[in-house]
């Protein structure tokens, strides 16, 4: 692969931001990858920001995190059949709504818990 400013020289990297080849008189290294420009300095500079940010939020999803979506919809669905059961001109469709919210609650549950054991 060729340099896309100087097409004589040969390419030691591919830039960050814009995905051309750079030489060693363009590259700019940002400490995880090059840039080619200022411009794009700051764009590869924020997507490294973020790769890290979503690196460090999966690490909270090991934490406990990944419990809090299944707890809702088990609550959501124990609040429908409990007013489901309640009351009677919304009892079918809360008994029906309420159970299939508690049930996704419980497979997602034991989804994440698998799932987080294996991280």
């Amino acid at each position: 692969m060729k340099c896309f400013n100087h097409h004589q020289q040969d390419a030691v990297g591919v830039c960050k931001s814009c995905l051309k080849g750079v030489c060693s008189e363009c590259a700019t290294d940002i400490g995880g990858g090059l840039a080619c420009s200022d411009e794009c300095t700051i764009v590869a500079r924020s997507t490294i920001e973020l790769v890290k940010n979503t690196v460090a939020s999966q690490k909270d999803f090991k934490k406990g995190g990944a419990y809090l979506g299944p707890l809702f919809f088990i609550i959501m669905g124990l609040g429908f059949i409990g007013f489901g059961l309640y009351e009677k001109n919304f009892g079918t469709f809360g008994l029906l709504f309420g159970s299939l919210f508690a049930i996704f609650g419980v497979l997602l549950l034991i989804l994440n818990f698998r799932h987080a054991k294996r991280a």
